[in-house]
């Protein structure tokens, strides 16, 4: 990976990316591409809009989570937004996980987070939500916003939906192809082992937008798309509608994320320190000729073909 760097930042692209996969062959992470997808197929057809008709869960609109894909820009996005005085930054909390794995869920399995989902009652999603707003709230009780930017909580949506039918969810997305290189070239965490390979990547991504479509479809919340491109081009203007969004008044402190003082602990660290360039939209197109598999697999997103 760190060749891989040297080599991209010289020029050297097409030696970049042999780097960066020479690395994924050393790394060989195991993924079951049918695995992700039974769950997302499960979970889809488990969970009906009809399920979350008339939900009464808590009327708490502090929690604010930020999902998608890793390298979409929710660190940079999180920074702006906990800069301003009335949010607080959560991090990449593991709050919702743990509220599913205490409820039996156990991981990819589609069917039994569906039943878990149905089967709580008012007074249960209560009890769940009001333990979850304690923890969120420890370290600022003032907040009228904390936001929880763990972007894999898309897949328990369902669960927040159900404790916090009016909290807010933010999606945070990037151009397909250059969201899916961006990650292929990252060393991720082995739980992202489908970036182990184009393929496997792509059916991923497109898993991912399923489970949001659907989401989308069925959940009673309010729900915002961010996209990157629009964070880089137009930083200020994106970050007054979020503020809007999230229903605050706008502060130009969210401007100063720069020096905001508080942590940031992703592989995004460096990045947010940094001046914002457009350097990254459109990134793919270097790469192009070694990304068959993965333009096969996201095609649908560019009716219009991929230039």
């Amino acid at each position: 990976g760190i060749l891989g760097k040297a080599e991209n930042d010289i020029g050297n692209f097409d030696a970049a990316f042999a780097c960066f996969s020479e690395s994924k062959e050393v790394r060989d992470l195991a993924h079951d591409r049918s695995t992700n997808a039974k769950f997302v197929d499960d979970l889809i057809a488990g969970t009906p809009k009809s399920l979350f008709s008339g939900t009464t869960g808590h009327d708490c609109q502090v929690p604010v989570l930020i999902v998608g894909m890793p390298r979409t820009g929710s660190t940079l996005m999180e920074q702006i937004l906990a800069s301003h005085p009335q949010i607080e930054g959560l991090g990449e909390s593991g709050l919702l996980r743990a509220t599913a794995r205490k409820e039996a869920h156990r991981n990819h399995d589609g069917a039994k987070l569906s039943r878990v989902i149905g089967s709580l009652s008012t007074e249960k999603t209560k009890v769940l939500a009001s333990q979850y707003i304690e923890y969120a709230t420890s370290e600022n009780q003032q907040a009228l916003r904390i936001v929880d930017k763990k972007l894999h909580n898309f897949e328990f949506l369902g669960l927040f939906a159900k404790m916090f039918p009016k909290a807010r969810i933010i999606h945070a997305l990037r151009d397909p192809m250059d969201n899916c290189v961006s990650c292929y070239m990252q060393r991720l965490r082995p739980y992202h082992s489908y970036t182990q390979d184009l393929t496997s990547l792509g059916q991923y991504y497109g898993e991912h937008r399923a489970l949001m479509d659907h989401w989308k479809m069925v959940l009673p919340n309010p729900f915002m798309d961010v996209y990157y491109e629009d964070m880089v081009a137009d930083t200020e203007g994106t970050a007054r509608r979020i503020i809007d969004f999230l229903g605050l008044a706008w502060d130009p402190a969210c401007l100063e994320f720069q020096t905001n003082e508080k942590r940031v602990t992703t592989s995004s660290f460096w990045q947010v320190r940094q001046p914002i360039y457009q350097s990254s939209v459109k990134r793919w197109q270097r790469y192009e000729a070694h990304l068959d598999p993965l333009k096969a697999s996201l095609a649908p997103f560019y009716p219009d073909g991929f230039n």
